[in-house]
């Protein structure tokens, strides 16, 4: 799971800068939602969730990150 990780943090996650940014111009805001995704792969977490039954959507992160069903 290390080595999943590893590779997936250093290749598919945003600049932390760049989500620091986000964060602090979000605070300053009025009106807050609860939730905003950052990147791509939180947008495609997001849409997994919403179109999946859970059972398959669980099967899925599973094999993603190399455990077993």
């Amino acid at each position: 799971m290390r080595a999943f990780y590893g590779e997936y943090i250093a290749h598919h996650l945003r600049d932390p800068d760049e989500v620091a940014e986000l964060v602090a111009s979000l605070a300053a805001r009025p009106r807050r939602r609860l939730r905003h995704p950052v990147g791509t792969d939180a947008w495609i977490k997001l849409a997994l969730h919403a179109l999946l039954p859970w059972p398959a959507y669980g099967r899925l992160a599973r094999r993603l990150i190399g455990l077993r069903p």
